[in-house]
């Protein structure tokens, strides 16, 4: 049983002398959201930057398409819905493996 010291009651220890735990949580909150446009960004640049490579290592393969009778708009949906695809691929197989190594790291 905790005694009390200088006339408080110690029943609960608390990391926060004066109670305010709403800043902290504030704080982290404010952290957790640079952090995440922090990894967002990236990846958003990552994405643009393969799309672009994609792009001009088949523009041969896109003018055929082109000439065969699609249009600008189709070709581009064609060109998007690669990539959609691949990027869902991607997070789903990141999620298992990412998944795993935690389970891992905490046997």
């Amino acid at each position: 049983m905790l005694k009390s010291v200088h006339g408080k009651n110690n029943s609960s220890l608390s990391v926060f002398p004066d109670g305010n735990i709403n800043s902290f949580v504030d704080s982290l909150q404010m952290v957790m959201v640079i952090l995440t446009f922090l990894y967002v960004l990236p990846a958003i640049v990552i994405l643009y930057n393969l799309t672009n490579i994609n792009v001009s290592e088949r523009i041969r393969e896109l003018s055929t398409v082109k000439v065969l009778g699609f249009h600008n708009r189709e070709v581009t949906l064609y060109i998007y819905r690669e990539t959609i695809v691949l990027s869902f691929v991607g997070i789903v197989s990141d999620l298992f493996s990412g998944r795993s190594c935690i389970k891992s790291f905490w046997r």
